[in-house]
């Protein structure tokens, strides 16, 4: 019994360490095919520059003020969007899924419009809120509601109905109930449906930045495009993908903490 007790740990750190060589040769292998394609002449030159040229633009860039105030930008508009269209879901969320007339009636709806790709949305936000900021917010608010209200309203139905009847049997009013027992066992799906919102936030905003806007990192994406300027191009990319997954890598601590 020893001896298993022993092997086991030692097994799992022969096992983790397998794990980040494959890791880091994985890596590897991504640069040299990089590389070996940007060399090839296969594809228009400067189309795959070289990591270093790209890491020189990636210094280049986060030495920019530009970059800031476009990054403070676009950050703005997916915070807002997430606060707005998730508040508005968790809320919608309560009701479809507490109210049970409510939610048959309502839900097929959400489930229809939820299915619906919501950039298409886009030129009528346009109109309404113009080609600044709002219109970013509100299309990426719209998004965000959809995956929040239906996490949330799925949540809501399996909650601890023990938990229900303890809660009306000391006549708690509607708000105390949404506050003390609803909203402590809804964490995991809020978080979960966070996590998607996030996700769909960033994207919708970086859309419409692109198509639609002077400012954002959306804009900088296209306008280095624009200008043939490919390097800076994949170093806006980088910048996106390790905010993003630092976003989420924040959401995951924060449902872990609950």
């Amino acid at each position: 019994m020893a001896e298993a007790r022993l092997t086991r740990p030692a097994a799992s750190s022969r096992s983790l360490d397998a794990g980040r060589a494959l890791q880091i040769a994985t890596l590897i292998g991504l640069l040299a095919g990089w590389e070996a394609i940007g060399a090839s002449g296969l594809l228009y030159k400067g189309v795959v520059p070289s990591s270093l040229r790209i890491l020189a633009s990636l210094a280049e860039l986060l030495a920019n003020p530009r970059f800031w105030f476009n990054l403070s930008v676009t950050g703005i508009e997916v915070a807002l969007a997430l606060a707005i269209g998730g508040g508005l879901g968790v809320l919608a969320g309560l009701l479809l899924g507490g109210i049970r007339f409510f939610g048959q009636a309502i839900e097929p709806y959400v489930n229809f419009l939820a299915s619906m790709p919501k950039i298409i949305l886009f030129p009528v936000f346009l109109v309404a809120f113009g080609i600044g900021p709002g219109s970013k917010i509100a299309i990426a608010a719209v998004a965000c509601f959809f995956p929040m209200a239906l996490g949330t309203a799925a949540g809501t139905r399996h909650i601890n109905p023990v938990l229900i009847r303890v809660g009306k049997s000391f006549n708690l009013t509607l708000v105390q109930m949404i506050r003390m027992v609803y909203l402590p066992a809804l964490i995991a799906p809020i978080m979960s449906g966070l996590r998607i919102a996030l996700g769909v936030a960033i994207v919708v905003c970086l859309l419409a930045e692109i198509k639609f806007s002077n400012m954002g990192i959306g804009f900088m994406v296209i306008n280095s495009y624009n200008q043939s300027r490919f390097a800076d191009v994949y170093a806006v990319l980088i910048v996106i993908f390790l905010i993003t997954v630092g976003a989420n890598a924040l959401v995951e601590r924060l449902e872990r903490a609950r």
